[in-house]
């Protein structure tokens, strides 16, 4: 009901941004996406419910397998927004057929997460030698537990992946447009990124299983300054002499942006998923 919820916070969010354009409301529009933000933060605990209902030798590779499948969606999404531009008419309607897309995707997503059986209670897992203790007592514990940088660095880690995810995708067609890059081509360079951010998926949860969430992490940290350095040599100049070079390296710079997401989102949570083992009574 959790995750279904998360669909649900979607739907809404399409709804009220439907209205929105209808009634050129930019504040309605700015909530709208609060929502879709709820549902999608909502989406990713899908990966820890992976972690809770599959084998334990599978733990690492069910989080990976499970951002898997976003190679789906690295083109889908894309596709889907550029294919649904002007469906319901120009100006303030030119982009309500995203809206649209959303509600339908948030729906289907319903439909297989209610496919899903979850099992009522989860055994703890792991050989925690923890007592179960009064209620002010266990959460003073649970607390010591979130205080601990067996947690606090993984979800630093995970935080700043994702930061680090956002700041170039954020802007990456309107900086490609204004150097006079096509649409086309700049839709070329975010399915690519996408695509780097979820086929790493077949492979880095071995990686992690074999050398450790921190060694991984470290990895993408190195991948990130390689894409950095690209990127940054992409944005130097427009399109107008070598154009397939300078396409190359934008679709280099992003795609090795979304692999050093991979390989430090997915560790982060490993490393914080991993700290269940110590404790499995305030997992």
């Amino acid at each position: 009901f959790g995750l279904l919820g998360g669909t649900g916070f979607g739907l809404l969010g399409s709804a009220l941004g439907c209205f929105a354009v209808l009634l050129c409301n930019p504040v309605m529009l700015i909530v709208s996406t609060g929502l879709f933000g709820c549902s999608m933060g909502i989406g990713f605990f899908i990966r820890f419910a992976a972690i809770e209902i599959v084998p334990k030798q599978w733990t690492e590779r069910a989080v990976t397998l499970v951002l898997l499948g976003g190679c789906i969606a690295a083109f889908v999404g894309p596709e889907a927004a550029e294919g649904t531009r002007g469906t319901f008419g120009e100006g303030h309607y030119l982009h309500m057929g995203v809206l649209v897309m959303t509600a339908f995707f948030n729906a289907a997503n319903g439909a297989f997460i209610s496919l899903v059986q979850f099992p009522v209670n989860v055994e703890t897992r792991g050989g925690g030698s923890c007592q179960l203790l009064p209620n002010g007592e266990y959460r003073q514990k649970a607390i010591d537990i979130l205080r601990t940088r067996n947690f606090i660095v993984p979800m630093l880690v995970s935080t700043l992946s994702w930061i680090v995810i956002r700041l170039p995708s954020g802007v990456l067609r309107v900086a490609m447009h204004h150097l006079g890059y096509s649409s086309r081509q700049s839709i070329l360079v975010i399915e690519l990124h996408f695509l780097g951010m979820y086929v790493p998926g077949c492979f880095s949860g071995r990686w992690i299983a074999r050398f450790g969430p921190r060694k991984v992490a470290m990895s993408g940290v190195f991948v990130y300054f390689i894409a950095l350095i690209l990127l940054q040599l992409a944005g130097k100049a427009g399109p107008a002499d070598d154009v397939d070079s300078q396409v190359i390296l934008w679709a280099l710079g992003m795609l090795l942006m979304g692999v050093g997401w991979n390989f430090t989102f997915s560790s982060g949570t490993v490393g914080s998923a991993r700290l269940c083992a110590v404790c499995p009574e305030y997992k």
